[in-house]
């Protein structure tokens, strides 16, 4: 079989896949009433994230009655939430020194409707992010859709009478927080709820850099320039999702010395990736944090602040010590990483990026290496309130990971948890193999 043969049939086959989630109707949904037209500036918390839509997809399982109609409330009902929530029907734009910030505009979010004639686990399999999850979400990119765009979702109907909704959120204008309040607001709606419980709160100017700018701390603790050794953005990796039991966890937590289950979690998985990726005994390694800042500023920020507000740490040893001491030396690091990211902390995070300018607003400053970890929580999301009237959903998940090293840790319905996470192709059985070592119920 000649190569071109090869390829003939390999491009035959990723047409037949995409054809497999047919988007039927895509269209622009303006707020259903009158809404500010005005501009929203940007903080510099807004501009610690990477500049790109956050891919999300609700897996629902059972969603009877007729699609045309479901879809037709669902999309209604986005009209209704976009009214108090405005800014998501918007564009992100400069203003007239070049800093980006929001132009509320009113032009709308985008509401797709795709059918597919698989059932949903045909269509997914294990749930990780793949190809095949991204396309439940709108296309991030194309004629139709603008990078500037906020707020992006598409219903997608299964044969199984199951139902997904994948949305992407342009991350310089929400955090994960921020986008699930909207979320469950647009689920009320639906339910014939109109009344919003927290209002989003939309001024970002309680974010400002402190006068003059004084980054001593994030310095101090935050930063270390000489602390990369490579990087892993070009490296082949693999997603899988692993699954924890309410027993695993709870052993984990006693092995840890009962920190918390994402510490115990993350110090787990980070012995394992030393292991698994073979780093030398004196390599450092680090696991990089997001926390969420809100209630840890003084003071905290109001209820229902709308926009990013969440502040990057990390957790360093040497391999040798994550491997070779306890998991809980693991998980105290973790533990005390966060413990610093208080107000001190997030203002001087705020001031770094200040100083940093205009052209380099983002603080991908900390140099992730092959050695190292991405670790966000979920377990705190309330997805459980993503109910459109058919029950919250049996699971929510990423469905893109950008680099090797990238872990979640998602709490499951049964009391389990589960651990979405990319690692080096050639690295990933050790890994699997390591994880459930020791933990066998």
């Amino acid at each position: 079989m000649t190569t071109e043969t090869l390829s003939k049939q390999s491009m035959e086959m990723e047409k037949k896949k995409r054809e497999m989630v047919e988007v039927v109707k895509p269209s622009l949904v303006a707020p259903n009433g009158e809404t500010p037209k005005h501009n929203i500036w940007l903080s510099n918390l807004d501009f610690n994230v990477t500049n790109y839509h956050i891919p999300v997809v609700y897996i629902y399982r059972n969603c009877n009655g007729d699609r045309s109609a479901v879809a037709g409330a669902l999309k209604a009902a986005l009209a209704d939430a976009l009214v108090p929530f405005y800014p998501l029907a918007g564009r992100i734009g400069v203003d007239p020194d070049g800093r980006k910030e929001i132009h509320c505009t009113g032009e709308g979010a985008v509401f797709a409707v795709a059918r597919s004639d698989r059932s949903i686990d045909e269509e997914l399999g294990d749930f990780a992010p793949s190809p095949e999850m991204m396309r439940l979400v709108p296309p991030l990119s194309g004629p139709s859709y603008s990078p500037s765009i906020l707020f992006m979702a598409q219903v997608t109907f299964f044969k199984c009478n199951g139902m997904t909704l994948g949305v992407a959120s342009q991350h310089l204008g929400t955090d994960g927080h921020s986008t699930m309040h909207f979320i469950n607001h647009w689920c009320k709606v639906a339910r014939g709820i109109i009344q919003l419980d927290v209002p989003p709160f939309l001024d970002r100017t309680v974010l400002r850099s402190r006068s003059p700018p004084n980054p001593d701390l994030f310095y101090a603790i935050g930063y270390n320039p000489n602390s990369a050794s490579g990087t892993a953005a070009g490296a082949p990796f693999t997603t899988t999702i692993l699954k924890l039991s309410r027993k695993q966890v709870a052993l984990l937590k006693i092995r840890s010395e009962q920190e918390s289950t994402f510490q115990a979690i993350t110090a787990h998985v980070w012995r394992c990736a030393c292991l698994a990726r073979k780093l030398a005994p004196n390599r450092m390694t680090r696991v990089y944090l997001v926390v969420d800042v809100r209630s840890r500023l003084k003071p905290a920020l109001p209820c229902g602040y709308f926009g990013n507000a969440i502040c990057k740490i990390s957790a360093a040893a040497t391999s040798e010590e994550i491997v070779s001491k306890p998991i809980s030396f693991g998980a105290h690091k973790v533990r005390d990483a966060i413990d610093r990211v208080a107000d001190e902390y997030a203002r001087s995070v705020i001031d770094y990026i200040e100083l940093a300018g205009k052209n380099e607003r983002r603080t991908d400053w900390l140099g992730f290496s092959e050695a190292d970890l991405l670790a966000n929580s979920w377990l705190g999301l309330r997805f459980q309130d993503a109910d459109f009237g058919w029950g919250s959903p049996e699971l929510v998940r990423n469905a893109m990971s950008l680099v090797a090293g990238h872990v979640y840790v998602v709490s499951d319905r049964d009391g389990g948890v589960s651990v979405p996470i990319s690692l080096e192709t050639e690295n990933m059985d050790r890994f699997k193999k390591g994880f459930y070592e020791g933990l066998e119920e």
